[in-house]
C-alpha cells in the first residue's frame, strides 16, 4: 500500500557494521564473567540436534529431559485448554457431541501427568450418569470403570443406583458389568441392587408383577455378578444362583450359574454340589461343561486349601471370566 511503502521509507537503516560492534561487545562481556564449573547456566536459544536436552519453544529456557516439571509443563501449555474445551463438549445440546465428549475425556485422561485415574475425569464422567441420552449414560458407564480405581465409595453407589433404577436395558447391562471391576467383594450395597433383579425376574416368572426390563441378556449379566461380588460361601446368593439352575429356560443363564456357583460354594455345599450334578445332565453341552469345571475347581480348592476366587491368582480385579 502507499502508505506502508512511506512508512517503511522513513525508517532509517541499521548500519551492518554498527551490528557487528554490538555482538563483539556482548560476547566479550560474557567470556569476561567467569562462573564455576558446577553451576550450569540455562540457556536461552534452542540447543542444537545433537545436544540432549529439550527445548519447550514458548517458555524461554531449555529444561533438561529428566526433569520432573517437563511432564506438567507440557500438559498444562497443550494438555490443559483440550481438557477444558472436552468439558464444554460434555454440555452440548447434541448427543453425539456430549458422547464423542466421553471419549475425548477417556484420551486426555490416559495423557495427564497423574495418571488415567485423575479425578477431574471421574467427575466430569459421573455427571453425565443422568444424561437424557442412554447412548451418553452408557458411554459414561464404561468410561468410569477405566477411570475409576477399584472401591471408590461414589462411584461403586452411582453404579448400584443406577442397577436399580435405569430404564434403559443397555445402560443396566453396562453397569451391571462394571459394577463387580468396581467394587470389592462382599461389598453389601453392591450385591443388593443385582439380588432385586433377580428377585424381579423370579417375581415375574411366577405371575406376582409385571417387570419390563426381563430380558436373557440382563439375567445373565447379573448371575454373573453375583459370582464377581459375592463373598465365599454366600448362602443368600447361592440360593438365588440355585434357583437360577433350576427355573430359568434360557441356557446361557444356567451356564453362568453354574459358574458362579463353583467360584463361591465350597465342596461340603451339598446343595451347591447337587446343583452342578443337575447342570451335568442338562441338554446343553455349555452347561455341562461348565458344571464340570465348577466342581473341579471346588474339589481342587479343598484338596490344595487354597481358598483364591478364579480371578485373583494374577492380581487381577478377581473377575470371573
Amino acid at each position: 500500500a502507499p502508505g506502508q511503502r512511506r512508512r517503511e521509507g522513513r525508517r532509517a537503516p541499521v548500519p551492518t557494521r554498527g551490528r557487528e560492534k554490538t555482538a563483539k561487545k556482548a560476547a566479550g562481556a560474557s567470556s569476561s564473567v567467569s562462573s564455576p564449573s558446577c553451576v550450569r547456566m540455562p540457556s536461552i536459544a534452542p540447543p542444537d540436534d545433537d545436544d540432549e536436552e529439550e527445548y519447550f519453544g514458548g517458555w524461554g529456557t531449555s529444561w533438561g529431559a529428566d526433569a520432573k516439571a517437563d511432564d506438567w509443563t507440557l500438559w498444562l501449555t497443550h494438555g490443559f485448554p483440550a481438557v477444558i474445551s472436552t468439558l464444554s463438549a460434555l454440555t452440548d445440546s447434541r448427543a453425539s457431541a456430549r458422547k464423542a465428549a466421553v471419549g475425548q475425556v477417556l484420551k486426555h485422561a490416559a495423557e495427564h501427568p497423574a495418571g488415567p485415574t485423575a479425578r477431574w475425569a471421574v467427575t466430569a464422567l459421573a455427571g453425565r450418569l443422568d444424561d437424557d441420552s442412554a447412548c451418553v449414560r452408557e458411554a459414561a458407564v464404561r468410561g468410569l470403570v477405566k477411570v475409576s480405581e477399584k472401591g471408590d465409595r461414589p462411584v461403586v453407589l452411582a453404579m448400584a443406583c443406577l442397577i436399580d433404577q435405569e430404564t434403559a436395558v443397555t445402560v443396566k447391562k453396562a453397569a451391571l458389568q462394571a459394577l463387580p471391576r468396581l467394587a470389592n467383594r462382599g461389598d453389601a450395597d453392591a450385591l443388593a441392587p443385582v439380588m432385586k433383579v433377580l428377585e424381579r425376574v423370579q417375581c415375574h416368572e411366577r405371575g406376582d408383577i409385571y417387570y419390563p426390563h426381563v430380558s436373557r441378556m440382563l439375567s445373565k449379566q447379573a448371575v454373573k455378578a453375583l459370582g464377581n461380588l459375592a463373598g465365599r460361601g454366600n448362602e443368600e446368593v447361592l440360593k438365588a444362583l440355585h434357583v437360577r439352575i433350576l427355573d430359568d429356560p434360557e441356557p446361557s443363564v444356567r451356564e453362568a450359574a453354574a459358574r458362579s456357583i463353583g467360584n463361591l460354594a465350597t465342596a461340603e455345599d451339598a446343595r451347591s454340589v447337587a446343583a452342578l450334578r443337575l447342570c451335568m445332565e442338562d441338554e446343553d453341552v455349555s452347561v455341562r461343561r461348565t458344571a464340570v469345571k465348577s466342581v473341579r475347581a471346588m474339589l481342587r480348592r479343598q484338596r490344595d486349601g487354597v481358598d483364591v476366587f478364579r480371578g485373583d491368582e494374577g492380581g487381577g480385579r478377581g473377575v470371573v471370566e
